[in-house]
């Protein structure tokens, strides 16, 4: 089977920049563990010990941090193409949680295969 032309990864990228064929080509191969949401569900959650990045495929996503009151503080939304939390290769501890919107697929991707690639 032959990889897709393009990815919501590839999308999002060439709409800032020009990617060279190789490097489409190692996004297109790029692999990890795909999972399906329904909305409100945790996807990444504060104080996980991330050892993956999200990528999301399909839906919309956001961060968050709840507050001392208990209340949602939202800092960012997400849509296809985002990789959320990409600071957490460099964080021992989440210090946020990650929410699907609306019913969401995502890639999860070892951060070893970030690093390398």
């Amino acid at each position: 089977m032959n990889a897709p032309t393009s990815t919501p990864l590839i999308h999002k990228l060439e709409s800032i920049l020009v990617l060279s064929e190789d490097e489409k080509n190692v996004l297109r191969n790029v692999s990890g563990t795909i999972k399906t949401v329904g909305p409100r569900q945790d996807l990444v959650r504060e104080g996980d010990r991330p050892f993956e990045c999200c990528l999301i495929l399909e839906g919309f996503a956001y961060r968050y941090k709840l507050t001392e009151e208990g209340k949602r503080q939202i800092f960012s939304f997400h849509i296809p193409g985002d990789i959320p939390d990409l600071q957490s290769l460099h964080l021992d501890v989440m210090d946020h949680s990650l929410s699907s919107l609306t019913r969401c697929k995502a890639m999860f991707i070892s951060h070893e295969t970030v690093r390398t690639h």
